[in-house]
């Protein structure tokens, strides 16, 4: 990704909320993206994990469909 010639890292927190794991995205200066707004309406995301997946699965799997993010957990 890129804006202007610099790069943007693209960052995604896994968290649990209502029984369910969450992606929430950011950009590196930590406002919402952008891009996902324009495609989703929000820049957070329901995932098909429930709270009972253990949070190295979630992580490896999501991590995995985004190679290009950093993935973090709260």
């Amino acid at each position: 990704y890129s804006i202007s010639g610099g790069n943007i890292m693209k960052n995604i927190i896994l968290s649990i909320v209502n029984d369910e794991w969450i992606a929430t995205h950011y950009v590196d200066d930590g406002q919402p993206d952008g891009e996902l707004i324009k495609l989703f309406g929000t820049h957070i995301l329901s995932t098909p994990f429930t709270k009972s997946a253990d949070v190295e699965t979630v992580k490896r799997v999501i991590s995995h469909l985004n190679p290009d993010h950093n993935i973090l957990i709260k």
